[in-house]
C-alpha cells in the first residue's frame, strides 16, 4: 500500500554537540526514506507580525498533510503545546498514523523536572502514539512498565546512528577520549579525575570546557565539528559516563543513563573507538555482546582492568566495531527502524 510519509521537527541551527548532530541525521536518513519535510519554526520574540507569520507557516504544514498518512515527530521539539494538540485533531480528523522517535524523554530524564508544559506534551504522546521508536531494550521495558504503553507497539532503536564519511584516524595515543558537554553542571566527574583517575590520561572533545577546573591528566583538543569528529578524535577508547563522581554515574544524569542510548557512543563507534561504559548503563549490554568494549562499576577500576586486558583482546574489541561502525556511518539502525514501522503498518 502505497501512501504519503511526513516527519516533523524542529528547525535548529547547527551546533558542535550531540543533540544537533542527532536530530541532523536523522533528517537525512527520513528524507532519503521518502519522507517529507514538516519543519517547526517556533517564533516568541521580535517583530509581532513576523512572529506571526512564521508560527501560522509551522501550524499550516501540520494542517497540510494529506489523510491516511503516516507522520514521524521528532522528540522532544521543545514547543508548546498548541502544535501537538493540532496533531492530535489533525490525526483524528484525517486518520493518520504517528510515530514519534525519542531522542530524549524528559519525563523520565527529570532534568526540568518542574516543567509542566514538557510535561503535558509527553502525557498527549503517550495518547496519541500509534508507534513510538525507543532506544534500548531498557526504555522499551521501562515505557511498557512505567507508562502502560502497549510492548507491540514500541519499536526498539538498538543505537543512534552517526552519519560521517571520511577516513578514520586510528589509534595513536593510549588515552581515554572524552566527548560532549563539558560543562562542570553536567559532567562534574571530568573535574575529579586528576584525583580519582589520576593513573590515566584523558582527551577532552566538546563546549563548555574549564581549563582551570581539569586536572593535569586531562587534555583539551577543542570543538571539533561533530560531522568531523569521528575522524579526528584520538585515543585507545571512549569513555561513556555521566554526573559528578567517579565512583558511579550519579544524579539524574547517572539515573538517564540507565534507560537512554548517549550519542557519544555512537559517535565512539563510528570511530572505531572500543568503548568503556558504565555497567549499570543501558549501552552496557550491547558493549559486552558485541565485545567492542567493557564497563566498569567505578572509574577507579580502569586501570587494573587495562591491565589485564592483552593485545589480542583489544585488537578484537577493534575488529568487532569494523562492522558495527560501517552501519552507524552509513543509517543503518534508523532505517530498520523505519523499516519495521512500515512493515507493521503494512505500508513496505
Amino acid at each position: 500500500m502505497s501512501i504519503e510519509k511526513y516527519f516533523i521537527t524542529r528547525q535548529q541551527p547547527k551546533a558542535n554537540h550531540a543533540g544537533s548532530k542527532a536530530v541532523r541525521d536523522t533528517e537525512i536518513i527520513l528524507e532519503e526514506e521518502g519522507y517529507k519535510k514538516i519543519g517547526i519554526y517556533p517564533k516568541r520574540g521580535g517583530n509581532a507580525i513576523v512572529r506571526k507569520l512564521v508560527n501560522y507557516s509551522s501550524l499550516s504544514g501540520i494542517k497540510n498533510i494529506k489523510p491516511d498518512s503516516l507522520v514521524v515527530v521528532e522528540h522532544p521539539l521543545y514547543i508548546s503545546n498548541k502544535y501537538i494538540e493540532l496533531l492530535e485533531k489533525v490525526k483524528e480528523a484525517k486518520r493518520l498514523k504517528v510515530a514519534f522517535l525519542i531522542h530524549d524523554f524528559e519525563t523520565i530524564r527529570c532534568l526540568f523536572p518542574d516543567d509542566m508544559v514538557v510535561r503535558s506534551v509527553e502525557k498527549k504522546l503517550l495518547k496519541i502514539a500509534d508507534y513510538i521508536i525507543v532506544h534500548n531494550e531498557k526504555m522499551l521495558g521501562y515505557f511498557v512498565d512505567k507508562f502502560k504503553f502497549p510492548e507491540d507497539r514500541l519499536i526498539n532503536l538498538r543505537l543512534f546512528d552517526y552519519l560521517c564519511k571520511g577516513e578514520k584516524k586510528g589509534v595513536t595515543d593510549g588515552a581515554i577520549s572524552i566527548a560532549g558537554n563539558l560543562n562542570p553542571q553536567k559532567s562534574g566527574y571530568i573535574y575529579e579525575l586528576a584525583s580519582g583517575a589520576k593513573e590515566l590520561t584523558f582527551n577532552m572533545y566538546g563546549v563548555n570546557y574549564d581549563e582551570d577546573k581539569a586536572g593535569a591528566n586531562c587534555i583539551y583538543k577543542g570543538s571539533v565539528d561533530a560531522d568531523e569528529l569521528p575522524n579526528v578524535i584520538d585515543g585507545r577508547f571512549g569513555l561513556v559516563w555521566d554526573g559528578t563522581a567517579v565512583d558511579s554515574c550519579n544524579g539524574a544524569t547517572g539515573e538517564y543513563l540507565k534507560l537512554n542510548n548517549p550519542h557519544k557512543a555512537s559517535l565512539y563507534t563510528a570511530a572505531g573507538l572500543p568503548i568503556i561504559i558504565w555497567s549499570k548503563a543501558a549501552l552496557a549490554d550491547l558493549v559486552e555482546k558485541e565485545k567492542i568494549g567493557f564497563s566498569v562499576n567505578s572509574l577507579t577500576d580502569i586501570p587494573e582492568k587495562l591491565r589485564g586486558l592483552s593485545d589480542e583482546e583489544y585488537d578484537q574489541f577493534k575488529k568487532n566495531l569494523e562492522n558495527l561502525s560501517e552501519k552507524v556511518r552509513t543509517g543503518y539502525f534508523f532505517r530498520k527502524a523505519l523499516e519495521e514501522l512500515e512493515s507493521r503498518l503494512d505500508i513496505r
